[in-house]
């Protein structure tokens, strides 16, 4: 994304465009101008845009304000997956901004994604007006609702007019980013429809319009602030909870994805109290914590043996955020159904395939460790995980003896040697399929 061929760098630099108040030359410039900088003042900030006639007033809007991060991407399936991977990385959501039509369409798997994934995403598609719709016009399709039950919400945004307040511009953004991220991260869909002139040229744009704004823009703040909820277990509850791992001697704890660096924090802390295995997947950020938790990072080859199987039979599995990749571990699931089988996470949805949760515990999955790992005094069988740390310490020799200065290339080798060599503090991006399963699976 640091190419200066991704990025707008100059739309305001001599011989090109002025855009200095292009905002109060017309309705649409107005209502474009309003839009993202109330994203902006959301803490939205990044833009991928597909450019592209009819978006034209957001893509002004977007390159006049300084505070935004612009980033220019012809392909809108590209440009999606992009929005994707950076609002996984910040752990905030982009905008996708695209013209009218087909373009729009190209955003749907990363839409889809965005959902499965609980990532947050706000695409802003231009869309032609009312009166074009059904009539044969040029790339004029039905984009209202496009995208199907896969928005965290979806609202057809009217063709800017002076009567409608301004303030139902801004609300509506602060309703689209929180909505985006709350009650569970996810897509939001603004279509928006434009009339003539796209251009920032004069039109009508009363100025007893303009002073409905006043007040806000004297303000670098939201036009309506949303309080995000605190998701938490009930005291009772979370006293329940820890009573059983008190008494628990075989447990295991089990960690999917993770939101963020605060909550990876966090189920280490818990970890380190609990002393039960982890089988941490690697999309959990916590397979680096080395010894500061018992990690058995070959989980996945050790559930290959019947044997390991046998061994390990939990009486408690905590299984913490996402679903984890391992086909084996939902085999061993199955097998050896634990009697108490507790998922913690901040999503409504049910990850349960093979229907052996016992508790569900909706919460912030850093809160529930914090609270968990302040009052926990139980003690693990130590006997017991001793065995089972004796047979993922005999696969960690086997591989190192095996691939340690492999020359030859193959998936397990590729996946160790790029481990190893990334550097720390740094991201790896992983193809579905067997790419991220022969991470999990060998990576160490």
């Amino acid at each position: 994304m640091n190419g200066t061929n991704l990025r707008i760098n100059s739309f305001t630099s001599k011989g090109s465009l002025e855009l200095m108040d292009s905002h109060l030359k017309n309705i649409n410039s107005y209502w474009a101008y309003l839009l993202i900088e109330e994203l902006i003042r959301n803490k939205v900030d990044t833009f991928f845009i597909s450019p592209g006639s009819r978006s034209t007033p957001l893509t002004l809007a977007v390159a006049e304000n300084k505070k935004a991060d612009k980033i220019i991407c012809f392909d809108e399936r590209a440009a999606a997956f992009a929005a994707l991977g950076y609002a996984r990385a910040a752990n905030k959501p982009a905008v996708l901004i695209c013209t009218s039509g087909t373009a729009a369409a190209n955003y749907y798997p990363a839409v889809i994604e965005a959902k499965q994934s609980h990532i947050p995403m706000i695409l802003l598609t231009a869309d032609r007006p009312p009166e074009l719709r059904d009539t044969g016009a040029n790339q004029t399709i039905r984009q209202t609702e496009m995208f199907g039950s896969y928005p965290n919400w979806q609202f057809e945004m009217p063709c800017p007019t002076a009567e409608i307040p301004s303030a139902m511009v801004l609300t509506t953004i602060d309703q689209a980013v929180f909505r985006a991220n709350n009650p569970v991260a996810g897509p939001v869909h603004l279509n928006c429809m434009f009339r003539e002139p796209l251009a920032p040229t004069a039109g009508p744009l009363p100025k007893s319009y303009l002073k409905q704004a006043v007040v806000w823009k004297k303000s670098t703040n939201p036009y309506t602030a949303y309080l995000p909820p605190e998701i938490a277990v009930a005291q009772d509850e979370a006293d329940k909870i820890l009573h059983l791992f008190n008494g628990t001697r075989k447990g295991l704890l089990v960690v999917g994805e993770l939101n963020d660096i605060a909550t990876q924090k966090a189920v280490i802390s818990l970890a380190e109290k609990l002393k039960w295995p982890v089988f941490a997947d690697i999309t959990s950020g916590v397979r680096q914590a080395g010894a500061l938790l018992p990690n058995m990072e070959y989980y996945d080859l050790l559930l290959l043996s019947d044997k390991v199987q046998k061994i390990l039979n939990p009486q408690v599995i905590l299984h913490l955020g996402r679903p984890v990749t391992s086909k084996r571990f939902l085999q061993f699931q199955q097998n050896y159904p634990a009697g108490e089988y507790i998922q913690v996470s901040d999503s409504t949805d049910r990850h349960d395939p093979n229907h052996r949760v016992t508790r569900r515990v909706y919460s912030d999955v850093s809160q529930f460790c914090l609270r968990i790992a302040a009052a926990l005094n139980g003690t693990s069988d130590k006997k017991w995980f001793v065995a089972v740390n004796e047979k993922n310490s005999l696969i960690r020799r086997i591989m190192e003896d095996r691939f340690s200065g492999q020359v030859e290339v193959s998936e397990i080798a590729a996946a160790r040697f790029i481990a190893q060599s990334l550097p720390e503090k740094h991201g790896l991006f992983l193809a579905s399929s067997m790419p991220v399963r022969d991470f999990d699976m060998f990576r160490g």
